[in-house]
């Protein structure tokens, strides 16, 4: 297993960051002064399974996703179909709703998601 970064260790513990089990996707978080992007991999997966959505800086992202087919002229004794659901979620603190982009390509979910933009409340407060 790899090791954890001290950053990561804080986002999970504090459910800042949820940890991919073996039946999820994984998830890449990159931040820099302006935005957030997040990368999933989601090979196999039609952008209709998708569901992104924002919610008080928490981004969710739904895979579902049905397998059927449609053989009616054969005589089957058994036959099997399979159904997954995953989800990944994380906190961006100072995401803003507005502006958000998402692209998917070649099995590779790309989410930008501008940050506000910080006002300084500080002040200067004068010693007597």
């Amino acid at each position: 297993m790899a090791s954890k970064t001290c950053l990561t260790t804080f986002l999970l513990k504090h459910g800042r960051l949820q940890e991919a089990s073996p039946e999820t996707f994984k998830i890449d978080v990159q931040e820099n002064e302006k935005e957030y992007i997040v990368e999933a991999e989601l090979p196999g997966i039609k952008k209709k399974d998708i569901d992104v959505s924002l919610n008080d800086g928490r981004l969710n992202i739904m895979v579902t996703k049905k397998e059927e087919t449609d053989k009616k002229d054969k005589n089957y004794i058994h036959r099997e179909r399979r159904l997954i659901s995953m989800s990944r979620n994380v906190f961006l603190r100072d995401s803003d709703a507005k502006g958000i982009q998402a692209k998917l390509e070649e099995g590779l979910l790309i989410i930008t998601v501008p940050k506000t933009e910080k006002i300084d409340n500080s002040v200067r407060i004068a010693i007597e």
